[in-house]
């Protein structure tokens, strides 16, 4: 299981174009750009975001991209979101029930596919306490678990690798993974915290 990551990952003007562009009132963000998209590997970079993804992604990938600001998630697995629509087109039944509130199907083993890699890039982290990565080496994924299952917790005596993030910074690991942001809080009263 390799975990990887880089410091000064982007260019310096790529850096400062990225914060620029994305320091609107988060709670309006999704109005500058999307805060979930997917870029299919034969199609052309529609934006200033796809652009840098593509010239720091190696090879020819789809790119499934999300931005989270101030968020703490659970520990979960990074799932092919396009394999798992995919899956719902090509079954009129299935497309009936996602436009209809589809509850997820534990046992629904069809939509069990994750992403190849896992990419993270922290464009800001300022004025935080916590709020690291954490990563379960011990117990990764396995095709028998339900991909969606955001209740799974390491058992007791799992390796858990914890990496503070610094802007800037990339990592990339495997994304059988199952990785967590953990809790955070300001580290200064008053002032804005910044975790994108």
């Amino acid at each position: 299981m390799v975990i990887s990551y880089k410091q000064d990952a982007l260019h310096i003007k790529d850096l400062q174009f990225l914060q620029e562009y994305l320091t609107d009132d988060p709670k309006i963000l999704h109005r500058s750009f999307p805060l979930y998209s997917f870029l299919p590997k034969d199609e052309p970079a529609e934006n200033a975001i796809e652009k840098i993804l593509r010239a720091i992604t190696p090879g020819k990938e789809h790119i499934e991209y999300w931005f989270r600001w101030n968020e703490e998630t659970p520990w979960h697995v990074d799932g092919d979101e396009s394999y798992y629509k995919q899956q719902f087109q090509k079954n009129p039944d299935l497309e009936k029930k996602l436009m209809h509130n589809y509850v997820y199907d534990p046992e629904e083993h069809r939509f069990n596919q994750i992403a190849k890699t896992t990419h993270i890039i922290y464009i800001f982290m300022q004025n935080i306490l916590g709020g690291y990565l954490q990563l379960c080496t011990s117990h990764p994924w396995d095709k028998k678990k339900y991909i969606m299952n955001n209740t799974w917790e390491p058992p007791k005596g799992a390796v858990i690798t914890t990496i503070r993030p610094f802007t800037n910074m990339a990592i990339r690991f495997p994304s059988n993974l199952y990785h967590q942001v953990t809790k955070f809080k300001p580290k200064l009263e008053g002032f804005a915290m910044k975790r994108l």
